[in-house]
């Protein structure tokens, strides 16, 4: 079966470079990566399942800067969660 799709030039300049580097076929990249996601979408929660783009707004992004510079000690819920490391 042939399975026709518009996709940006960016993917298809990245679906070249790595068939062309790899030897393999484009149908046989294309196929074997469709069939992973869709499997994965059938075997996997949505809730689990994250988006390949993700937007950040400037106050999400500052949330995650604050995280990361925040010094304090772990939890004793995240250390048991990290197998009380």
């Amino acid at each position: 079966m042939q399975i026709s799709a518009v996709v940006s030039d960016d993917t298809q300049r990245l679906l070249d470079s790595t068939v062309q580097k790899r030897g393999l076929k484009k149908g046989f990249v294309i196929e074997t990566a469709l069939r992973h996601y869709l499997l994965a979408l059938n075997a996997v929660p949505g809730e689990f399942i994250t988006p390949p783009v993700l937007t950040v707004t400037p106050e999400s992004w500052q949330s995650v800067t604050d995280a990361l510079a925040d010094t304090s000690e772990p939890t004793p819920a995240l250390r048991e969660l990290l197998g009380n490391a």
